[in-house]
């Protein structure tokens, strides 16, 4: 299994052989980790695993320099907002692409790729009120009952499948399993925001981006 940080206090754990989702780590600042494996994985032993691999030092391959492997960093996309595209990229390598006032796209460098998410505002249409009022009187903590909210849906790419991840109309009852993966794409548009808001200030304007930034999502 490989671990790839995806945010500040967050990895998503990869099984490369069956290349799907394993699990997530959490990462709380001066905490233990947390984790939130998939069904059938102990990401807990991997991670121990893992760490103790990290700590060891680098062996001289005769090919880099001493105290490196010799492997070339693959550089990624320049960082800072790009006009024609409407889209702002962090130095990490993680961007987002201000569609329009109903769309956004987030793209998230990941262990067997490129997660791309395309998340889209809806209104609050009377089936949409209907089905989030029964699930709020049935017990379900944090569901809306406006109705409006942004669905969120990870693109299938290099294998993996993809399919709606989230609708935060659901308010801020998110499942443990999903919360690690929702939280790193809220915090990217939040950054792009700070990074852009000088110069493209309508973009915290648009429906898409104030609802996902200003919903109660317990983050």
């Amino acid at each position: 299994m490989k671990f790839h940080r995806t945010s500040p206090g967050f990895m998503q754990v990869v099984d490369t052989v069956k290349n799907e989702n394993a699990g997530t780590v959490i990462l709380p600042p001066g905490g233990v980790p947390v984790f939130a494996p998939m069904p059938g994985y102990d990401i807990k032993s991997a991670y121990e695993k893992h760490m103790k691999a990290a700590a060891a030092p680098a062996q001289q391959t005769g090919e880099g320099e001493k105290g490196t492997t010799g492997a070339t960093a693959v550089p990624g996309p320049a960082a800072g907002y790009d006009a024609a595209a409407k889209s702002v990229t962090l130095a990490d390598g993680r961007s987002v692409i201000f569609t329009d006032d109903r769309h956004m796209v987030v793209k998230l460098p990941g262990i067997t790729g490129l997660q791309v998410y395309e998340l889209q505002y809806h209104g609050s249409g009377p089936m949409r009120v209907m089905h989030n009022a029964a699930g709020a009187y049935g017990g379900k903590v944090g569901q809306s009952i406006s109705g409006t909210g942004v669905t969120i849906t990870l693109q299938s790419a290099n294998g993996m499948p993809g399919g709606q991840l989230y609708d935060t109309a659901e308010g801020s009852n998110i499942p443990a399993t999903v919360l690690p993966r929702v939280k790193p794409i809220v915090e990217t548009v939040r950054e792009a925001l700070d990074t852009v808001k000088k110069v493209q200030p309508q973009f915290a304007k648009f429906k898409v981006v104030k609802s996902l930034v200003n919903n109660n999502l317990g983050m």
